[in-house]
């Protein structure tokens, strides 16, 4: 199932077969038309007690299309970095732990972007990129629009050396390298998003 989040509460596009779970704050809706996909949107805004609304229907592909067009879109791409003592970049902006991402410029390979946005977020350089994670959506407020972001995330390693820069002109007031052992905290004042690139990772961490 894709999830497209709203802050902490999502919207869910799955197939017809997928179990959805009970629990409170849960609704699914069975989609036959996705000529209904805008006023689905909107109950899902005006309903905050929603939690989770699950969008299920036969072509799961065209609901996903139909909740990203009711949207601007723009596409981002940032990293997982890990050194050589399995310690994890992050950085702190807006009171949250995060990894380094940003906007995909026009006529930009989006893993060169990745790589990019990294390296001037946290003032590092060579980085080897590992492996493609997976994508996360979400959904934010910026100059009046309601802004769709698709961002692609990769596994990267760098040796550890070297000072870390925050890029304070985006926000950013700490880079660190945070231990295993320290994860938790962090990923307890972090976004949902955050929290699946962490579960795609998984051991390849």
């Amino acid at each position: 199932m894709k999830k497209i989040y709203f802050n902490d509460r999502f919207i869910g596009v799955a197939g017809l077969d997928h179990a959805v779970s009970s629990a409170e704050g849960m609704e699914q809706i069975l989609v036959t038309d996705c000529k209904d996909i805008p006023n689905l949107v909107k109950y899902f805004d005006d309903t905050p007690s929603i939690v989770g609304l699950i969008l299920k229907g036969a072509d799961k592909k065209k609901i996903f299309r139909a909740v990203r067009a009711c949207f601007t879109g723009i596409e981002a791409a940032g990293g997982l970095v890990v050194n050589p003592r399995g310690e994890v970049l992050m950085i702190y902006r807006y009171d949250r732990w995060d990894l380094p991402k940003g906007k995909v410029e026009r006529g930009e390979d989006v893993e060169d972007a990745a790589v990019r946005e990294v390296e001037e977020e946290c003032g590092i350089a060579d980085l080897t990129v590992e492996a493609k994670l997976c994508k996360t959506y979400h959904v934010y407020a910026m100059y009046g629009k309601r802004m769709f972001k698709t961002t692609h995330w990769y596994l990267m390693r760098h040796d550890g050396s070297g000072a870390l820069i925050p890029q304070t002109e985006e926000a950013i007031t700490d880079a660190r390298w945070v231990a295993a052992d320290d994860l938790s905290g962090c990923l307890e004042s972090t976004y949902q998003t955050i929290l699946e690139v962490f579960r795609s990772a998984g051991k390849g961490l």
